[in-house]
């Protein structure tokens, strides 16, 4: 999920404990909220590290704790005290509330980090969504015609049964088409980009769960085996491949100079298909000579 509408779901939350009398918890809670994506300080080393550590040790549930107690002696250092448990909690609601939205998305997080690198997504919802979208918005219009009793229990509510549902309609989606991705798309809750194995190699195409329609079948034939080593000595190639969900080889072209080859994430939508859209060009010796990466 982008930090935009975490805030906005930290701003709903603060404006519950503001109409509860304790703004300070509230600042507390979307302090907590946005905290995780704060991680874009690393685009100071450069777009590739960023990505490489995004959603890492600041999604970490393991040092979310820490984190919390960190913070709310900030916010309380200007008040001249260093702890209130409800203003910790707050912080700490905000943070694992935010790992957990980003955990239900396809942009993998480091849940157990720095202990265990591994990344985890349950590909429930995109990371904009347009109902989740809607839902966060309806609490707001909830609140501006002073229907703030009702906005409190439908909004999280509603938001924690859309989630749980897009859940377990993602997941019947990917058994019933035996596919190695599912992605939902971020306008139409009951559309999917798929990615299915076969004998020839891959198959990715746009599928419609209410409707069975299936379009924009491309397909990728299977990698081979010399060219994806010959792929692997580059350094862009190793930091995408760690980036990317499906970063697959789509294209070899051999000239008498060496040889080019593209290679793209074919699991995520992101950014209309470019998104680590990546050149390696190698002369006849096998020698990088040239390595770019669309980030």
């Amino acid at each position: 999920m982008d930090i935009v509408h975490h805030a906005l779901i930290g701003g709903a939350g603060m404006l519950v404990a503001v109409i509860q009398d304790q703004p300070l918890v509230g600042f507390a809670f979307i302090a907590g909220s946005v905290f995780p994506d704060l991680d874009v300080i690393f685009m100071v080393l450069g777009k590739r590290f960023y990505l490489k550590h995004h959603q890492g040790i600041t999604h970490s549930v393991i040092l979310a704790p820490l984190y919390a107690l960190l913070l709310s002696m900030v916010i309380l250092m200007p008040l001249g005290e260093w702890w209130q448990v409800e203003v910790y909690l707050a912080v700490l609601a905000g943070l694992y509330i935010h790992v957990l939205l980003d955990w239900f998305n396809t942009y993998r997080i480091a849940l157990l980090s720095p202990f265990i690198k591994k990344r985890y997504s349950l590909d429930a919802v995109f990371f904009i969504d347009s109902v989740a979208l809607a839902l966060t918005a309806l609490f707001y219009v909830l609140h501006a015609f002073d229907e703030v009793n009702i906005a409190i229990w439908l909004y999280p509510g509603a938001f924690a049964v859309y989630f749980l549902s897009k859940l377990a309609y993602q997941r019947k989606v990917r058994r019933q088409l035996d596919a190695l991705f599912a992605i939902p798309s971020s306008l139409n809750p009951f559309e999917f980009y798929v990615l299915v194995e076969d004998e020839q190699g891959l198959l990715a195409y746009i599928y419609n769960g209410l409707t069975g329609n299936k379009k924009k079948q491309i397909r990728y034939e299977a990698e081979d085996e010399a060219v994806r080593v010959l792929a692997e000595k580059s350094r862009v190639y190793q930091d995408m491949k760690d980036i990317t969900r499906a970063f697959y080889i789509t294209g070899v072209d051999k000239t008498e100079n060496g040889v080019c080859i593209q290679v793209n994430d074919i699991a995520v939508r992101n950014f209309g298909g470019k998104f680590a859209r990546t050149t390696l060009e190698f002369d006849n010796n096998g020698k990088l000579i040239r390595e770019v990466a669309n980030i």
